[in-house]
């Protein structure tokens, strides 16, 4: 995978991947950790900026940041396109220069970042992959869970199963204390959702949900995480 040609959503989406395990010394080679990991929060803080009107796509980029795997890449992928990231030849410059920097290896088969981006690709993206063009514009092969977080009045939430299919065995944690006006199912079908309330106080670390389930035709146990939309 060059990643000369990957487009500027599937080179931001590998790029921090590839760099949140810098820790891998050889592939660094002639730039320092640090510097890599400087590199990274600059280009976060450009993708960043152009979520600014966004307040739910900074939260997924936030949690991507933290935690780079093929599903909270495909769920912030929507919002970098809607962002406009793929226009932005600034974020493209720099998402290829971490690559680069990162080494062969990044984008090497098998790799993390490799991985993130034939994922997000080949479940309804548009990207260079291998240097062919590849559009992939039909519904996902299978029926899957997905999650979206939605800020209500006051300090409501309302977290709803934007899947296809039904997710089980729910368990919703947080961080911080969530009140239940009803208690939440441990089987939600594709649309419904939960309301919950969450006011933490200024000692509280910054709230972030926890949803595990399991979900037919994936093996073992899903697990979504996003802090809560400010």
């Amino acid at each position: 995978m060059d990643n000369a040609q990957l487009d500027a959503v599937s080179a931001v989406l590998g790029a921090i991947a590839a760099s949140a395990s810098v820790g891998a010394g050889e592939a660094v080679k002639d730039m320092t950790k640090g510097a890599i990991t400087g590199t990274r929060d600059r280009l976060v803080a450009l993708v960043r900026g152009r979520l600014k009107k966004d307040p739910v796509g900074d939260a997924k980029l936030t949690v991507y940041a933290a935690e780079p795997t093929p599903a909270n890449g495909q769920a912030l992928k929507g919002h970098l396109v809607e962002a406009g990231v793929g226009d932005d030849q600034d974020i493209l410059a720099l998402a290829r220069n971490l690559l680069t920097a990162a080494g062969p290896a990044a984008l090497a088969p098998g790799s993390v970042a490799a991985t993130i981006i034939k994922q997000v690709n080949k479940d309804g993206g548009t990207g260079f992959i291998g240097g062919q063009h590849v559009h992939h514009h039909g519904a996902r092969a299978v029926a899957n869970v997905d999650w979206d977080l939605f800020r209500l009045e006051g300090d409501g939430y309302e977290l709803r199963n934007t899947g296809t299919t039904t997710a089980r065995d729910v368990t919703i944690t947080a961080n911080v204390d969530l009140a239940w006006p009803t208690p939440p199912d441990q089987e939600m079908p594709p649309g419904s959702s939960v309301l919950f309330s969450c006011a933490p106080s200024l000692a509280d670390p910054s709230p972030v949900l926890t949803v595990i389930c399991t979900a037919a035709g994936a093996p073992g146990r899903q697990r979504w995480q996003r802090p809560l939309p400010r």
